[in-house]
This record gives C-alpha cells, sequence and structure tokens, in this order.
C-alpha cells in the first residue's frame, strides 16, 4: 500500500542519517539497505540508494546493482540502471559502474537500454574514454542500442570524439 511504502521511505531515509551520524550502526543495516535497492517502489529504491551513499556505501550498493543487470525481470534491471546513474562519481563507483551500463545498452528491453543512455551521461569524462566502445554500438542489429548510443554521444557535447561525426551522418541517410 501507499501507507507502507511512505514508511518504508522515511524508515530507509532515517537508518541513512543514524548511520551517518553513529558509524558502528551502519555496518548492522547495510544488508537492509541493500535488500530495498530491488523494493516494489521507486521512491524506496531511491532512498536506499542516497541512505547507502551517505553511509559510504556506494561501492556494495553499486557491486549488488551491477549484479542485478543480469536478473530476469526487466524492471529491476531499468531500477538498476537508473540508480546506477545516480550512485557512481567515486573512482571504483565509476569503474564498475561504466562498463555494466555499457553492457546494458544493449538490453534486450528498451526501457533499460534508454535507461542506461540516460545514466551514462551522469559520468562524462569516463564515457569518453568509453566513446570508441559506444560508437561500435552505432551499427548494433537492434535500433534501439543503436538509437541509445546515439544519445550518449550528444550527452558528450564538445567532449566527444571527432570520430564520432561522420558517424552520425551516415545514421541521416
Amino acid at each position: 500500500t501507499h501507507e507502507a511504502s511512505a514508511i518504508r521511505t522515511i524508515a530507509t531515509e532515517v537508518l541513512g542519517r543514524w548511520g551517518a551520524i553513529a558509524p558502528d550502526l551502519a555496518t548492522p543495516v547495510v544488508p537492509d539497505l541493500l535488500g530495498r535497492l530491488t523494493d516494489s517502489t521507486l521512491v524506496v529504491r531511491n532512498a536506499a540508494a542516497t541512505a547507502l551513499r551517505n553511509l559510504g556505501q556506494e561501492d556494495a550498493a553499486i557491486s549488488q546493482l551491477v549484479a542485478f543487470l543480469s536478473h530476469c525481470d526487466e524492471e529491476i534491471r531499468r531500477a538498476s540502471v537508473d540508480l546506477l546513474g545516480k550512485l557512481g562519481d567515486t573512482p571504483s563507483a565509476v569503474a564498475a559502474a561504466v562498463p555494466a551500463l555499457l553492457r546494458s545498452l544493449c538490453d534486450e528491453c528498451e526501457e533499460v537500454s534508454s535507461a542506461a543512455a540516460s545514466s551514462l551521461e551522469h559520468f562524462g569524462a569516463a564515457v569518453v574514454e568509453a566513446a570508441p566502445e559506444v560508437m561500435e554500438l552505432l551499427t548494433h542489429k537492434v535500433a534501439w542500442a543503436r538509437r541509445s548510443a546515439v544519445e550518449v554521444l550528444g550527452s558528450l557535447g564538445k567532449l566527444a570524439p571527432a570520430a564520432a561525426a561522420p558517424e552520425l551522418v551516415k545514421r541521416l541517410a
């Protein structure tokens, strides 16, 4: 119910704040917060990701979210790519999240692919380094993987490699 998800959200937020104030509280709540990353309610999933980040546990969260990218439920995969874009700004997080998101551009579900493209926009320089891999997807057999690759390259703006423009021009035909 709506009321139950509101209580889960508030409880998740409180645990994140308490753990940040009293680090000895952090360790016992991390497994429970990791479990909330697959909650049926978006706001609870977001609260769990934020709480884990506040606790300095984003690497654990990212590891769990990367594992969820192979889940059979496309909603869990889509939620995971969304959350990866919100969590990953430490070097280790970027190193784990960017390759996983690049693989998700080719997900069998169009919504997962599109969400991966959106999440990759948060990684700037790391995506610039992966631009050759993104450009390879411009010839992928699945249309939405190609579209997602164009979106990722477009998000790079002036950071996009010079070779991207001619490849995008080819897609105009």
